[in-house]
């Protein structure tokens, strides 16, 4: 039998991967248009007020403002148990999920028992992405 810490690792570290994935994805099929000569024309403006406005206010005024001033210390300290993980939530509620009998555990993962469960969510998801 698997222990419950090595499931949830084993859940988080497939979360983690499927997120990656999906990002990995969504960047990949990043779309571009070509730019209007006006839309070009702004960009290149909007870049010379934004250096403009660096150069001024970062560069002059905020770093004269601080030279020879000492560097504060914060008293900082990590907590580690300050917030809970959340995927503990994800692996208790798929335990839960297994003893309703809508899931079944397959290795690291879960399977649905019922295929029209499966349909149900799959129907559900396509909804969800057709709307606007």
């Amino acid at each position: 039998m698997i222990a419950p810490a090595a499931l949830g690792e084993a859940v988080q570290q497939d979360a983690a991967r499927w997120q990656a994935d999906i990002v990995r994805k969504f960047r990949s099929a990043r779309v571009t248009r070509a730019t209007t000569p006006a839309e070009a024309a702004d960009q290149r403006n909007l870049r010379i007020l934004l250096d403009r406005v660096k150069k001024f206010w970062v560069d002059g005024v905020l770093e004269r403002s601080v030279q020879g001033v000492g560097l504060l210390e914060l008293d900082k300290e990590k907590q580690q148990d300050a917030v809970e993980h959340p995927w503990r939530n994800l692996v208790k509620f798929m335990d839960h999920v297994v003893l309703l009998n809508f899931f079944q555990r397959v290795g690291s993962g879960y399977m649905f028992v019922h295929q029209l469960w499966l349909e149900h969510f799959v129907a559900m998801g396509d909804d969800v992405n057709s709307r606007p």
